[in-house]
């Protein structure tokens, strides 16, 4: 499994040591992956909303009337997160399939 069809002797511990430890890095790319992509969208919400919490906050009139776009921009945003949600879900369960079939039919 973690070594080609026709390598020679001086090539197989090289190719095993690397297949080996790119087989045991996948689910920890798949953990990564999936904490970044939801880590990144919580703090572009988070921001967002702090500043449109200290735009209303403000007592000028001027600028609680500009914060609509901000307003509008945080609700767009939170459709792009839900998308990303649904999309993440899917990848992770994808690739979780794929290692786990690999782990169980590939011995």
């Amino acid at each position: 499994m973690f070594l080609p069809y026709n390598t020679h002797n001086i090539l197989a511990i090289p190719f095993i040591l690397i297949e080996s430890l790119g087989y045991c890095v996948r689910p920890i790319s798949l953990g990564v992956r999936l904490a970044a992509n939801l880590a990144a969208g919580h703090l572009l919400l988070a921001l967002g909303s702090s500043f449109i919490y200290f735009l209303f906050s403000n007592n000028l009139i001027l600028i609680k009337l500009t914060a609509f776009l901000p307003f509008l921009l945080l609700i767009i945003f939170s459709y792009l997160e839900f998308a990303v949600s649904f999309i993440q879900a899917y990848v992770f369960s994808l690739l979780a399939i794929t290692y786990i079939n690999d782990s169980i039919n590939l011995h």
